[in-house]
């Protein structure tokens, strides 16, 4: 403890310093600053320790010390050491003796600051002078740090939008999955849509946007904003119910929805996105706004149990933007993640603060921010740099294998949405090094007020720059630093107010001090805000305001139930959660159906659990911790079936009190069992009951008998009985197609040319045909662009041959998203198709992919009705089954059930259509296994599973002798040599299935000896699986591709592939012949390969592994 001296001045009465007045007054700031629950007090030689809580007030303090110091004028020493209740031990000290009008103080500069301290005591001071003096004090130091400043006049947005794509036309502004924006193609989007809306008559008037978010909710936008309308985002994960009940209320003159969501299609003035986008429109020119025009409504989150409609000016946001640039620039070298939802005023900032500054944006569905995997793989695949995150999901993140190594392009971080606190922030730090973590805080009428860098604790910081704030207590005067008082604001960051009934703008509610936030905060000698949390009854529910009494009254009008009673708790995670007790004989599950189907989804409570009587305090009123404590003593896991596991599961999941008397009515998503908790149960399963399952299958449970069969293997997916049901509408479709007698054409089509295979199989067919590609871009010089980034990825030439044909397509769309002369010109010029396209997830349900599928099955059915026409359909391995370590093509399913991944059912849905549709077409059927690289080049993938493994082996120097008598191979066919085979195997007969399979596998220890690892005798195959198993575990943030094999070092699953394939290749060998020669990788390509990897950041050989 560092020891320091400073002596305060006081006037020459130095009575009110002599008192327990003051001492109540600086305990409480004291209690404030150092977040402590007790203060050991000494005067003279009077003792006293006092306790401490979030809601003491100086008065009771006073109270506590007049207990003991009768005399309380006659001290002239004070000594005061905070201790924490948890383990007594003192924190700090504080040492004040009075003397020749002034305050000598000792204190610990460790914890103490000279400007801290002497706010300290100018603010304990204060409150003992008279009630005017102390207003008036306390006003003059809240407008030292919260008097605001003029914002900077910034052009409109529609000024800055258009300089920005004037600087950078060609730089890539938007990447939404498949679809990218450079900033010209964003403008162009955006024109066309203003032009169209512009025809409308909209000018002036609030069009609502009803879209998932993503790209067309950016053009959409920055279109309504072109035309001087005001842009109304609507929440869609709300009931519809609700929904419409929004667009009537701001009387939307134009509502943009989805075209595959016909909820809206009742209301007269609803358009589809696709529709308008697609109309011919003029390049349209926005005029220039003046800052003062409505440019959005966003609805608040309706704590009072009624959403309201906030207006904002378009000056609002531009002086957020001013500020909030200025404490945390963005460049056009950024890369944003764009992850809030609509239903939040941030999504404004997170899209149009990067757009805006030139950055490129990235869209982060709901499905990618759920799986912290996949949210990784995406902030690595595009370098995100800046990122908006809820604490929960924050947490799940840094606790993801492989997040440090794949996250370091990660600068700025911010959390806003839920409590959380320094170990959180710590984490992130560690996780993200050199990464910015910031506290993001504001309400829907007062936009952002706060964006602070955190650093050694948890504070709101200072406000913007637009925000005019003044604190006021309980006794409606001005508050002293560090007490505690109501937030109210001013200034441009304020909303111009609410629509009312009519449609019109009534003001925000003010006293003479502004807005009333409802927020209860201190600020210290910095100008530094705490927040101490909402005012009575309201708190947050998946980042929305809640009060809960006005919620209460709600939920009993709408269920008809007067005696319900809605309590919050917080859950493990920092989450807050709703639950209701209620007196009635209606089923829980009913309750809870009801509130989702109108009200949104904050409002709901997470469970209704039924009482058969209130418990009340002595006072009368409602004993709410006797409640909740009802909760703990509800259920009973006994854990004795698998019933009861996994009841034990969901109850840990969600913190319900779940019992086997309740929950076979409920769904997952009933219980609260959101895409993050939908994670945890595959988990769990996995870890309780030693079985896999995907995050589809997990996701395709409707019930919790679904659930139960599925961790006993038993369950058949609804989704899988799609996959028949879809065979027979293609073939039904196949039927009303007509027969073509036109020959055949010349030209080639290739799908997938942007994929690996693909990149391959287009240089060797353009060396002989015209080949067209249709390839998913917004013109054809972006497609093509995407070609020869392709080709080049893989060490091919980069030139366009002259005979391909790059077309801006998407073959999941009708006609290839072509138009219809197009696409039937395209049939007759194609004799041959090859198709390589596939959307290659093994996570998604079939359920997810259906659409794409059956669309895409739709427009090929036509290149195979026509005599003389060929048709290769690349297959997979996938619609087979591993049965005692080998795959084998016998085990084929009759049904798709036992086949776990939708794109494996795919595969057999396109294998049972091709072979049963009586084409007139021949085709080929290539059913594949592990494609490796090049054989002359090595160029190849190195993010798959085989190459993933076979790069950690090498980094073992040795392996056990015994190896070289296993049965263990490397069954891998080189690129090109598919490719040379494919050529060789034109079509003959109306369907030939190739299991193409190396014929001459090699043997694993013949691989690892090419890689560099010796045999050893003294090496154990235990020994060799743990140093393999060990070296994932070290190795963890570079191999997220493989991990999930990684369970055990004991029989691991990953040495199923490296078993042999027992399939039938009689159709192979009969073409291959002495045509082609052996599949063999010499150990010149293994090594090769093997320098391949490392680029990828598979090198694992720094401190052991084999050097080349």
């Amino acid at each position: 403890m560092a020891l320091s001296s400073l002596s305060f001045p006081v006037s020459a009465e130095l009575q009110p310093v002599a008192s327990t007045g003051f001492v109540a007054a600086l305990a409480q700031i004291l209690q404030r600053v150092l977040k402590v629950e007790q203060l050991a007090i000494t005067l003279d030689e009077c003792y006293r320790l006092i306790a401490l809580n979030a809601e003491s007030e100086r008065r009771d303090i006073e109270l506590q010390l007049n207990e003991v110091f009768t005399d309380q004028n006659c001290f002239s020493q004070l000594t005061i050491e905070p201790r924490t209740a948890e383990h007594g031990g003192a924190t700090a000290q504080l040492v004040l003796a009075l003397g020749d009008g002034q305050i000598n103080i000792t204190f610990d500069d460790s914890i103490f600051s000279e400007a801290l301290l002497n706010t300290i005591l100018e603010s304990a001071l204060t409150q003992l002078m008279d009630a005017q003096t102390r207003a008036t004090a306390a006003l003059h130091m809240q407008r030292q740090h919260f008097s605001g400043t003029e914002a900077a006049c910034l052009a409109d947005i529609n000024q800055q939008f258009l300089h920005i794509v004037d600087q950078y036309p060609m730089r890539l502004a938007i990447t939404d999955g498949d679809i990218c924006l450079t900033y010209g193609e964003l403008a162009q989007q955006v024109s066309i849509l203003a032009s169209r809306l512009a025809n409308l008559s909209v000018q002036g008037k609030r069009v609502a946007v009803v879209l998932p978010r993503g790209h067309k909710t950016v053009i959409s936008m920055l279109a309504i904003s072109f035309v001087g309308a005001t842009y109304v985002p609507i929440e869609t994960l709300n009931p519809v119910s609700y929904i419409c009940e929004q667009i009537n209320h701001i009387a939307a003159a134009v509502v943009i929805c989805d075209k595959t969501d016909d909820s809206y299609q009742d209301l007269p003035n609803s358009h589809h996105w696709d529709s308008l986008i697609a109309s011919a429109g003029t390049e349209f020119v926005p005029e220039v706004m003046h800052p003062d025009r409505e440019f959005t409504v966003l609805f608040t989150s309706g704590s009072t149990g009624k959403s309201k409609a906030v207006v904002h000016a378009e000056r609002s946001f531009l002086a957020r933007f001013d500020w909030q640039w200025q404490v945390s620039p963005i460049t056009a070298e950024d890369v944003v993640g764009q992850r809030t939802n609509v239903g939040f005023g941030p999504h404004i900032w997170e899209i149009l603060g990067a757009i805006l500054k030139g950055a490129h944006l990235v869209i982060l569905t709901d499905a990618i921010v759920a799986n912290p995997k996949q949210l990784i793989s995406y902030i690595q695949q595009y370098e995100i740099t800046r990122l908006a995150l809820v604490p929960s999901i924050a947490k799940l993140l840094v606790e993801t294998k492989g997040v440090q190594a794949n996250c370091r392009s990660l600068q700025v971080c911010s959390l806003a949405g839920e409590e959380f606190g320094m170990q959180l922030v710590e984490k992130l730090r560690n996780t993200f090094v050199g990464c910015q973590i910031f506290n993001d805080f504001g309400s829907t009428e007062c936009n952002c007020m706060f964006f602070h860098p955190i650093s050694n604790e948890v504070t709101l910081g200072r406000p913007s720059s637009a925000a005019s704030l003044t604190i006021i207590n309980d006794a409606g005067e001005p508050c002293l630093p560090f007490e505690a008082g109501m937030l109210h604001v001013n200034g441009k960051t304020l909303a111009k107010g609410y629509v009312n009934e009519q449609g019109e703008i009534t003001e925000l509610p003010q006293s003479q001090y502004g807005y009333v936030t409802g927020d209860n905060v201190f600020f210290d000698e910095k100008g530094y805000l705490y927040s101490q949390g909402r005012k009575n009854n309201v708190v947050k529910v998946r980042g929305m305001r809640v009060d809960i009494v006005n919620v209460e009254q709600q939920l009993q009008t709408l269920l008809e139930i007067d005696k319900l009673k809605l309590v919050a708790r917080k859950k493990s995670d920092g989450e807050t959660q709703l639950i209701a007790f209620y007196q009635s004989s209606h089923l829980a599950v009913e309750l809870l159906r009801r509130c989702k189907d109108k009200l949104p989804v904050h409002y709901c409570p997470a469970f209704f659990f039924s009482v058969s009587s209130f418990p009340r305090l002595p006072n009368g009123k409602l004993d709410r911790m006797q409640l909740l404590k009802k909760l703990q003593t509800h259920a009973d896991h006994n854990q004795s079936t698998a019933k009861d596991k996994l009841i034990k599961i969901l109850a840990d999941i969600t913190e319900l009190p779940l019992s086997s008397l309740d929950i076979e009515a409920y769904s997952l998503v009933e219980l609260g069992v959101d895409s993050l908790g939908l994670v945890k149960v595959a988990h769990a399963i996995e870890s309780v009951f030693s079985r896999s399952v995907s995050l589809a299958q997990v996701a395709a449970i409707t019930c919790f008998s679904e659930l139960v069969e599925l961790a006993q293997g038993r369950f058949v997916t609804p989704t899988q009985k799609l996959v028949h049901q879809d065979v027979d509408h293609l073939l039904t479709y196949f039927t009303t197609l007509q027969p073509q007698s036109n020959p055949a054409g010349n030209s080639v089509l290739l799908t997938g040319a942007s994929g690996f295979i693909g990149a391959f199989m287009l240089a060797e067919l353009t060396k002989h045909h015209i080949v067209y590609c249709p390839v998913r871009a917004q013109n054809s010089q972006h497609a093509q662009a995407k070609v020869q980034q392709n080709l080049q990825k893989y060490g091919l030439s980069v030139e366009i041959p002259e005979n391909l044909r790059v077309v801006a397509g998407d073959i999941t769309k009708p006609n290839f998203a072509l138009s219809k002369v197009h696409f039937e010109q395209l049939i007759d010029e194609v004799g041959t198709v090859y198709h390589l396209a596939a959307n290659v997830n093994h996570v998604q349900s079939y359920a997810n992919l259906r659409i794409e599928v059956l669309q895409t099955w739709e427009n090929l059915l036509p290149f195979i009705n026509r005599a003389g026409s060929q048709f290769h359909f690349f297959s997979s391995i996938a619609v087979c089954k591993l049965i005692d370590g080998h795959w084998r093509d016998e085990a084929v399913p009759e049904n798709p059930d036992s086949i776990a991944s939708g794109y494996g059912q795919s595969k057999w849905l396109a294998e049972q259509l091709l072979t049963s549709c009586q084409a007139a077409a021949s085709i080929n059927i290539y059913r594949l296994g592990e494609i490796g690289g090049c054989r002359t080049t090595g160029q190849g993938r190195s993010d798959d599973f085989v190459h993933n493994l076979l790069a950690v082996m090498s980094a073992i120097p040795f392996y056990p002798a015994e190896l070289a008598e296993s049965t263990l191979v490397v069954d891998v066919l080189p690129v090109d040599w598919l490719v040379q085979f494919t050529q060789l195997a034109m079509a003959q007969q109306k369907v030939t299935l190739f299991n193409l399979q190396n014929p001459s596998p090699t043997p694993l220890s013949r691989v690892l000896d090419d890689l560099g690892c010796k045999p050893s005798t003294e090496v154990s195959w235990q020994q060799w699986l743990t140093e393999i198993h060990q070296c994932v575990i070290d190795n963890a943030d570079s191999l997220l591709n493989v991990l999930p094999f990684y369970t055990t070092p004991n029989d691991p699953s990953w040495l199923n592939y490296f078993s042999s394939l027992e399939m039938d290749c009689s159709a192979m060998t009969q073409i291959l012949g002495d045509r082609l020669g052996t599949p063999e990788i010499a150990q010149l390509q293994w090594r090769e390969y093997a320098q391949n990897w490392r680029k990828h950041g598979l090198d694992f050989n720094k401190n052991k592994g084999a050097q080349f």
